[in-house]
């Protein structure tokens, strides 16, 4: 009888073995190029952490892996032509199913190649390396390393999505409300630090010139520093207060004399020196609040930021590193400003009313006005200081844009991006610029999409298309 119940035990136990032997059912395409996503649908997938995917027999990188869906990208290493697609876990292999490879290729004029990110949008600015690396996470927290031509390096999953900045020894940091993670330059973790308590809204996290990195977590540790190695410096409360801060830069002085990082949050503007020492803090009121838009620091140090009064609209002002107001510009009626940028010779670029990008001498005059038929946002310009680079969207409900103007006050071209599947490609984050200033980098959404099956893309895209 015992004998009986082991044979039972043992044909149980391969049964439920062969159960669980891992099966694909189907793949979201049946053509891709190399470093494109691929959803593919089955079961008996198990988890990430005892299972792998392999695409023309190459290991490739994913995001998700649940028992019946796991979403993996196209190794670059991956020969042209035809591909077998195979999980792998300790079940063993599941069936095959085919995929033709292709090469990469600019998805439209003036676009030098698109990433598909396997999340909804990505907020956050882009990173460069100086290699010409390109890294960028999406709200889900995915972080992708890409090569200066667009080919996926590798994933970092759990990163989170608020911020991405990169230290001066190449290593990579992320961060959530959660935690602050260091990446290496390879893509396997260097250390995590979890933030207790954690945040409620997280601004940064960003690396100062002292190659220590800073954030803002309100609700949490408060303004914070770290050092390379993941220890705390120092922290000093910051507590939450409207108007809400979804997402922004730490940014710094200029240069070795003015060791000082700002923000502007909760309704006030901050100077904080880089041993955690306050400046100044310039606080809003009933009559006259702090915006959310992230602060410009320029050349000379000085910061510029906006403020709103009531019955009157916005205004940017200007302080210098003390705190002491400079000058405000904008007149009464204005209500929608962008985000402040700074060139190299110190003139301030900022939109007004959705449509109008202003050129803004250091000293508050006027120095341009260029108005477009569109809607533009968060212009950036460029560290050869000849363009700037703008996102945008034709009009609401419309397509997005990218749009380039002269220092000069002239427009030099205009994209239009594409309609996918009825839905418009819209610009989501502020750009960022390659360090040759040939390639400017930003992230898009494709509002409206169906729940399992969101997207975005990072562009590159030409800076002379």
């Amino acid at each position: 009888m015992k004998r009986i119940l082991i044979v039972l035990l043992l044909l149980l136990v391969a049964t439920a073995v062969a159960e669980a032997q891992p099966v694909i059912t189907s793949l979201s395409a049946d053509s891709l190029p190399r470093s494109g996503r691929l959803l593919i649908r089955g079961a008996s997938f198990g988890s990430a952490d005892r299972g792998r995917v392999e695409i023309g027999g190459r290991e490739a990188p994913f995001t998700r892996w649940s028992d019946a869906l796991i979403a993996a990208y196209v190794p670059e290493a991956t020969t042209i032509g035809a591909a077998a697609v195979q999980v792998f876990t300790d079940a063993g292999a599941s069936n095959t199913m085919p995929l033709a490879v292709t090469l990469r290729t600019p998805p439209q004029d003036g676009v030098a190649w698109r990433f598909q990110a396997d999340a909804m949008y990505i907020r956050a600015r882009p990173a460069v390396g100086p290699d010409g690396t390109v890294y960028t996470n999406d709200v889900a927290g995915h972080l992708y390393a890409l090569a200066p031509d667009g080919g996926l390096q590798w994933i970092f999953n759990g990163a989170g999505g608020s911020g991405v900045t990169l230290g001066p020894d190449g290593n990579i940091y992320a961060g959530s409300e959660a935690a602050i993670t260091a990446i290496n330059p390879d893509g396997t973790l260097l250390w995590r630090f979890a933030q207790n308590p954690r945040a409620f809204i997280l601004l940064g996290p960003n690396v100062g010139p002292d190659g220590n990195i800073y954030a803002v977590a309100t609700q949490g540790l408060g303004v914070f520093s770290l050092t390379p190695y993941g220890d705390l410096r120092w922290s000093m409360p910051e507590p939450y207060s409207r108007p809400i801060v979804d997402l922004q830069e730490i940014v710094f002085g200029p240069g070795d004399a003015d060791f000082q990082l700002y923000f502007n949050a909760n309704d006030h503007l901050k100077g904080i020196r880089l041993d955690g020492r306050e400046v100044f803090t310039i606080s809003g009121s009933l009559s006259a609040q702090l915006g959310d838009p992230q602060p410009a620091v320029g050349p000379d140090g000085n910061i510029y930021t906006h403020q709103f009064l009531i019955g009157q609209g916005t205004r940017l002002v200007a302080f210098d590193p003390q705190g002491d107001r400079l000058w405000t510009f904008f007149e009464a009626g204005t209500n929608v400003v962008s985000t402040p940028d700074v060139g190299q010779d110190g003139v301030i670029y900022d939109g007004h009313n959705l449509a109008s990008l202003y050129a803004i001498h250091p000293n508050g005059a006027e120095r341009w006005r260029y108005t477009d038929s569109g809607i533009l946002s968060s212009p950036v310009v460029s560290p050869n200081n000849d363009l700037i680079f703008l996102g945008g969207i034709v009009t609401y409900g419309q397509p997005g844009l990218f749009a380039g103007v002269s220092t000069a006050g002239a427009l030099l071209w205009r994209i239009l991006l594409p309609i996918e599947d009825g839905r418009n490609v819209v610009p989501s984050s502020r750009a960022r610029f390659s360090g040759d200033a040939q390639m400017v980098y930003i992230g898009t959404s494709i509002p409206g999409q169906e729940s399992g099956n969101e997207y975005c893309y990072l562009y590159a895209v030409a800076t002379a298309p």
